[in-house]
């Protein structure tokens, strides 16, 4: 009997182990997606900003004239390549469910704190934004 629980103890050790080491892979690949788009836009790097987002995804906003949809491929042609921005950028939050996470990012600029939702979906191509809503916090 000893010898069956300890089995099954060490069973339940390497599945936790498998378990958390998936799970750090994933956070791990999420951080570098949000890095992507964070480093990209902070340094002009349009290669880079263009890695984080699936190009179907979209980007949602609220305005004074209301709702605004852009496609996340016309959100990424707007990026000036070369063009560095004074912004402090912070991942607040990471969850992930299996092939989906949602991320809650922090962009400070001097004018204004830009407070960035994104949803990711593991892809064959690895973690990528397919959606980004944020509140824009003027200072």
């Amino acid at each position: 009997m000893k010898k069956i629980l300890l089995f099954t103890f060490l069973q339940i050790g390497i599945m936790s182990a498998t378990i958390s080491q998936t799970d750090y892979t994933d956070l791990e690949a999420v951080k570098q997606t949000l890095g992507y788009y964070m480093d990209g836009a902070s340094n002009g790097d349009k290669a880079m900003f263009t890695k984080a987002f699936l190009p179907e995804g979209q980007m949602l906003f609220v305005t004074d004239e209301g709702t605004r949809i852009i496609p996340l491929k016309d959100f990424v042609a707007r990026m000036k390549d070369g063009q560095k921005n004074d912004r402090k950028n912070r991942i607040v939050s990471i969850h992930i469910e299996g092939n989906a996470a949602q991320a809650r990012l922090m962009v400070e600029t001097p004018e204004v704190i830009f407070h960035d939702f994104m949803s990711l979906l593991k892809t064959d191509k690895g973690w990528k934004i397919v959606s980004k809503i944020f509140y824009r916090e003027n200072k």
